[in-house]
């Protein structure tokens, strides 16, 4: 799980473990001492939680992927053991509370992003407070109170991260990354008819109300699959050597109806799809070969 070499001298550890509902408690003390989480560790060990540690004393300083992370007394550190960190203490007594991680995900899902970030001073002093306070009431607590406990932490956890604005930078992120892969999926699969919210939402696996935030900020999906739909017949209408039917064009960028798409064509490029080819048509250099009409022509009796 984890690789520990303590410190030149002699090294003391002592440490006591609650169960409080859906986490664990670990009041430690120990002496200097380095524990690193490896890669390899993490994959043969499938131990994967996310803890956050309570510094009630002592100082601390570690290094993740992302950076470096130092805090003291005071501080709560979020560290995520499915990824890889170093992490030095001296003469430390910290309170570890241990997330399964699909639990804290609920709540969090963007979890990893945290990995490493140090809470202090008026952002950590109500969960310091309150893990002081639960400290002395443990040892005679019942399991039904424990799990109370685990809940009120949970809570202030949860609100102590919203005031950072942590949370809210997790879940743009999570934002981020829902509407990158539901573009990447609309651009594959734009030409078919039946591609919808429903649809789309199901195969980036989020419900409608999370991928309607995510493109909160832009016209929405709908609007984002006909514009590339009408993007992509746009330019087939440019090009002079394309001789299809607009009737197939329109049906070949996931038009179900040419009296859609010659409305949603109109809306965008202010002109019909006829008048869009022809005047390129226009400015295009003579051909040596008879034109083809684009549309079928009625013959005169």
């Amino acid at each position: 799980m984890m690789e520990i070499d303590p410190a030149d001298g002699a090294f003391s550890s002592r440490a006591r473990t609650f169960a409080l509902g859906s986490l664990f408690l670990s009041d430690i003390h120990h002496s200097a001492r380095t524990c690193r989480r490896t890669d390899e560790a993490i994959g043969s060990d499938g131990f994967h939680p996310v803890v956050l540690s309570v510094c009630l004393s002592g100082r601390y300083g570690g290094q993740t992927q992302a950076g470096r992370y130092r805090g003291g007394p005071g501080c709560v550190l979020v560290l995520d053991f499915a990824s890889a960190f170093q992490h030095v203490s001296t003469n430390s007594h910290s309170v570890l509370l241990v997330f399964e991680r699909s639990e804290i995900q609920r709540h969090i899902p963007r979890i990893d992003g945290l990995h490493g970030l140090v809470l202090s001073r008026k952002d950590a002093e109500p969960l310091v407070r309150q893990v002081v306070g639960l400290l002395q009431q443990l040892p005679g607590m019942s399991d039904e109170a424990g799990a109370e406990a685990g809940a009120a932490l949970t809570d202030t956890i949860l609100s102590s991260l919203n005031q950072t604005g942590s949370l809210s930078a997790a879940e743009d992120a999570r934002l981020s990354q829902l509407r990158a892969d539901a573009l990447w999926i609309i651009r594959q699969r734009y030409r078919e008819p039946d591609l919808d919210v429903a649809r789309v939402a199901a195969l980036v696996r989020a419900s409608r109300s999370t991928l309607y935030r995510a493109f909160a900020e832009e016209e929405g999906i709908l609007a984002h699959v006909t514009n590339l739909r009408i993007e992509q017949a746009a330019i087939a209408l440019r090009d002079t050597k394309d001789r299809r039917l607009i009737r197939e064009i329109a049906l070949a960028v996931g038009f179900d109806q040419v009296s859609s798409f010659n409305r949603a064509f109109r809306k965008r490029h202010d002109c019909t799809p006829r008048d869009w080819r022809e005047q390129f048509r226009r400015s295009a250099p003579a051909s040596p070969y008879p034109s083809v009409s684009d549309e079928p022509q009625l013959r005169r009796a």
